[in-house]
């Protein structure tokens, strides 16, 4: 089992190697490169895909799951690190969004900042081998059909990345379904633990409740970490969760639409600003 604060957070603050550093930032730059409000570019949280490629390369997994392709940051990640450690790996990735699909596509290209309409089956095929593709697999479709599919086929998955929907609802099913779809000895990776920031609560509760389930819950921080000369004042991070006490087999989805009212509640209990005492 990985000690997270030892053997990762340290390991971003102290030990990632500089050619790593620079093979992430490539990567980021074309899968996960950001146009700000403000009308800069930048790199959120690339930090999340060294942590994948650190898990890789110390958990040595041959099953791994993707909730949330994105624009491939993370399973693109993956898959380059098990090219550099020679390690047989499939990469099933879910997302609701088909790689065909085309979008509006921040990227970096020799230097230059852009938003292209783009798919992402076009950019990874323009910029990347097609030999690191062959063990991606993706599926397009909501988690909420997709991971219920994957749990009738008795899937089994020894790496699972959860970073598709934030609020209440969406995690905690991705997250239950993720627990059974685990492989015996298998790790969840959850995204974007944000206690100060609304998008984030879902995995913050989420973390919370996966203590009875798991031996070990770690959340710590990423962003900022590495690609910023100063550190985020409060960094996005994510949890680490390893040690499942018991297989899970069975989803009780009545119970599901606790989270399904609670996201409702949250949602209309946030006074507009208008009835805000500051004025």
């Amino acid at each position: 089992m990985i000690d997270t604060r030892k053997e990762i957070y340290r390991w971003l603050v102290e030990s990632v190697p500089d050619s790593l550093q620079q093979k992430i930032w490539n990567i980021g730059l074309l899968t996960g490169w950001r146009k700000n409000a403000d009308g800069s570019f930048g790199a959120p949280n690339f930090e999340r895909a060294l942590v994948l490629y650190r898990l890789i390369e110390r958990l040595r997994p041959r099953r791994v799951l993707e909730v949330g392709t994105g624009r491939g940051l993370g399973a693109l990640t993956m898959a380059q690190a098990a090219r550099d450690l020679d390690h047989e790996i499939s990469i099933l990735t879910v997302d609701v969004t088909a790689p065909e699909t085309e979008i509006s596509y921040p990227i970096r290209i020799d230097g230059v900042d852009t938003v292209e309409t783009a798919s992402c089956r076009e950019i990874w095929g323009r910029f990347f081998d097609s030999s690191l593709l062959d063990c991606i697999q993706s599926v397009t479709g909501y988690t909420t059909r997709v991971l219920p599919a994957l749990k009738k086929e008795s899937r089994s998955f020894d790496l699972i990345f959860i970073d598709a929907g934030h609020d209440l609802y969406a995690v905690h099913h991705d997250l239950s379904y993720g627990m059974a779809l685990l492989a015996n000895g298998g790790a969840i990776l959850m995204d974007d633990f944000a206690p100060v920031e609304e998008y984030g609560i879902g995995t913050v509760l989420a973390s919370l409740t996966a203590r009875d389930f798991f031996e070990s819950v770690v959340p710590f921080p990423t962003e900022g970490l590495v690609y910023q000369s100063e550190p985020a004042a409060m960094p996005r991070g994510m949890t680490l969760l390893q040690g499942l006490k018991k297989p899970v087999d069975k989803i009780r989805r009545s119970r599901l639409l606790y989270w399904k009212f609670l996201r409702w509640l949250l949602h209309r209990s946030v006074p507009s600003r208008a009835l805000f005492p500051a004025s």
